[in-house]
């Protein structure tokens, strides 16, 4: 029987599911669009790579929804493929090469749109979407990856689009009406792991109640008086946890004040080596070093992103290591070992969970390479414990255990929420405010790829400028609504030869502030003289390649050399009211903070303030550009921080600047092969071992093995 089942259900040397297999078997066979749906941990994965190999001779795109993941991905892709098997992995619209043959991408649907825009004629052959779900949602990014969906198959109508994801009810919600082909679909619904679901009110004394999912009901297993949020956790913990919250200050949090209250710890080598690096790289004042040394790591989107990567492989690979305290960033695609769950908030972002988002975080936890592990495997993982908690961190109006029935009933009927206005024919829309949204939607998309889908009420742009804003995705203004006024201030204002940050913020805020009515309230405060300042120095210390640690030590001198002891620093981290806006907490005094405070407050509005210059300023930078008034050399330093072309082509690759500057040092250079003309490098596997010798930052030495195959 056993020998029966061996070979029946085996794979690659590896034993599958009756579920898992019959996934593998229909993608292998699928030859047109399809949708396959699995729970988290079930070989998706594999499954996407396993399509990529097979067709390396064709154009291959993974879509992704997060920067980390693209890493993720890549790295898998590296470890799965033999040498010399993959072609260059195009993680970067610069790294692609016009007219190439075969390639294998892996883009979120933003750098997907640069490339699409920057090459009329980029085609694709396979597009492999994963985390599919996100295309539901109706924020601008997913409306962004159905028009890069719908461009691709334009450009290519005999392409090929597979969606993957951990939940979708129905294969026809992922339907255009503007994609006509039809997906074939393949969803599991094997139940191999049995949760068990616990509930306890801390706030209000309650018992610890023990949820049926399928008789509904709650069972009272003991009484907790006195506890909190972190007593809890602490005496019912597992080796390895995970603690889901949702705000990124209530993650720091929590984690300080399990630091001050977990035992000391005996550090071992590879502490060591991890908090001298984060020290390194990052400032040594550092909140997550305080919680390292107690076995504890945070992580959240304000935390930089290879240090995320850093701590999440450090968790998986140290015993030393409890908790793992993170929010939604946790939900796409990383895989850490844990064995519990315990949630302190049952909210993501503005609003409750939805039931797939719900099933999808506790998916993360006893994973089947976790269960079935050869020499720390346990069926016991089969049955894994989740902790919902109604402590500090929820507010006392919210009832949990109404939450739990509503999103973890057995019998409950999961219906997808279709909000992308893509996904509907807009006839059919009866919402004024939504069908006015997919008007927009659908003349975004004509304007960056006309006769996309056939309509007749679009209004093309007619100005240079006004185009390169639909091309470049600007969404801080109606752009058809100030054409006439961007016009007017480009021919106005006779800019040319931008060589300096101050009098690139200057072309900004002329071209895109003036007259012109702004609909992004952060884009707004462009208008004010402070911000412009603040900018231009953002942006200078951009273009001089300086590294995260000085910048952060630079945010904090050039906070304390301010008059005004009242810094801005976002509503995640602010408590003063300034502005006087409801809701709105932007402002800090720095003479109520003690400096640690300011050095930690440095740190995520450092990472934060890069991001929105890489994520919305850059997209004007690229409009300027577009327009011929950046000088050559300049662009390349606000892009790259550099105009060396050797440091640039480490950058084009996915490397970070503080990697890329330290493998163009001259000890290295016989382990590393350039080829500028195609933005291709290959790295000797050595690399890693001759960094360590050579005593460089641990994290370079990490950061490194990503781009070694």
């Amino acid at each position: 029987m056993l020998s029966s089942y061996k070979e029946n259900f085996a794979q690659d040397g590896i034993y599958l599911s009756e579920g898992q297999l019959d996934l593998a078997k229909f993608a292998a066979s699928a030859e047109g669009d399809f949708a396959l749906v699995a729970p988290t941990s079930y070989g998706k994965s594999e499954i996407i790579i396993d399509k990529i190999k097979k067709n390396k001779s064709k154009k291959v795109c993974v879509i992704v929804p997060t920067k980390s993941l693209l890493a993720q991905t890549k790295r898998r892709l590296i470890n799965n493929g033999s040498d010399n098997e993959l072609n260059k992995i195009i993680t970067h619209p610069d790294m692609y090469l016009n007219n190439q043959e075969s390639f294998i991408a892996i883009l979120t649907q933003e750098r997907l749109l640069r490339l699409i825009q920057k090459f009329p004629d980029f085609t694709l052959d396979i597009l492999l979407v994963d985390e599919a779900h996100n295309l539901l949602k109706g924020d601008d990014r997913a409306i962004l990856l159905a028009q890069v969906l719908l461009i691709t198959r334009k450009r290519n109508p005999n392409s090929i689009i597979n969606f993957f994801s951990p939940f979708i009810a129905d294969t026809r919600s992922l339907e255009s009406p503007y994609l006509p082909k039809q997906l074939s679909y393949k969803k599991t619904e094997e139940f191999i792991k049995i949760e068990k679901y616990f509930s306890i009110d801390v706030q209000n004394n309650k018992n610890l109640e023990l949820y049926d999912q399928f008789t509904n009901k709650f069972i009272p297993i003991t009484g907790h008086s006195g506890t909190t949020d972190l007593i809890f956790v602490s005496k019912h913990k597992a080796s390895k946890n995970i603690i889901y919250l949702n705000k990124p200050r209530d993650i720091e949090n929590f984690s300080i004040k399990a630091a001050t209250t977990e035992p000391e710890r005996s550090l071992n080598k590879g502490i060591d080596e991890l908090i001298a690096s984060i020290a390194e790289y990052v400032h040594p004042e550092y909140y997550l070093i305080d919680c390292i040394k107690k076995g504890t790591v945070y992580h959240h989107g304000s935390v930089p992103d290879i240090i995320r990567l850093y701590i999440e492989s450090a968790f998986s690979q140290q015993q030393y290591f409890e908790y793992i305290v993170t929010n939604s960033t946790l939900l796409e695609g990383v895989n850490i070992p844990a064995d519990k769950l315990f949630i302190l908030s049952p909210k993501i972002g503005n609003r409750y969970f939805t039931k797939p988002e719900l099933k999808n975080l506790i998916g993360r936890i006893c994973r089947f390479s976790e269960i079935f592990h050869s020499s720390t495997g346990s069926l016991q993982r089969l049955e894994p414990s989740i902790y919902f908690i109604k402590g500090q961190y929820v507010s006392n109006k919210a009832n949990i255990n109404n939450f739990i029935e509503r999103s973890l009933r057995s019998d409950l009927v999961i219906l997808d929420d279709i909000d992308n206005v893509l996904l509907k024919d807009i006839d059919d829309i009866e919402d004024s405010d939504e069908k006015s949204k997919a008007a927009e939607s659908l003349e975004y998309l004509e304007n960056i790829e006309p006769n996309t889908v056939d309509s007749n009420s679009v209004t093309y742009a007619q100005s240079i400028i006004a185009q390169l804003c639909y091309k470049n995705n600007v969404h801080d203004f109606d752009i058809k609504k100030n054409e006439e006024i961007l016009k007017k201030n480009f021919a106005e204002n006779l800019l040319f030869d931008i060589n300096t940050s101050s009098y690139l913020i200057r072309a900004i805020t002329l071209l895109f502030t003036r007259d012109i009515d702004i609909l992004n309230e952060h884009f707004k405060r462009m208008t004010s003289p402070s911000v412009q300042r603040y900018y231009t120095i953002l942006l200078q210390w951009k273009a001089d390649a300086l590294p995260f640690s000085q910048m952060v030590i630079n945010l904090v001198n050039l906070w304390m050399s301010s008059d005004n002891p009242l810094i801005y620093v976002g509503n995640k981290w602010g408590d003063i009211n300034y502005e006087q806006k409801k809701g709105s907490n932007g402002y800090i005094n720095r003479n109520q903070k003690t400096e640690k405070q300011l050095i930690n407050l440095a740190i995520v509005r450092t990472k934060e303030e890069q991001d929105y210059i890489d994520n919305y300023l850059v997209k004007y930078i690229e409009i300027i550009n577009g327009l011929g008034l950046i000088e050559n050399m300049f662009y390349n330093k606000i892009k790259y921080g550099t105009d060396n072309q050797t440091i640039i082509c480490f950058l084009k690759n996915g490397f970070t600047i503080e990697l890329a500057q330290t493998l163009t040092k001259e000890i290295y250079q016989d382990y590393i092969t350039i080829d500028l003309e195609t933005d291709t490098i290959i790295i000797n596997p050595n690399i890693a071992q001759a960094m360590s010798e050579n005593g460089e930052n641990r994290i370079l030495v990490f950061e490194v093995k990503y781009h070694i195959r």
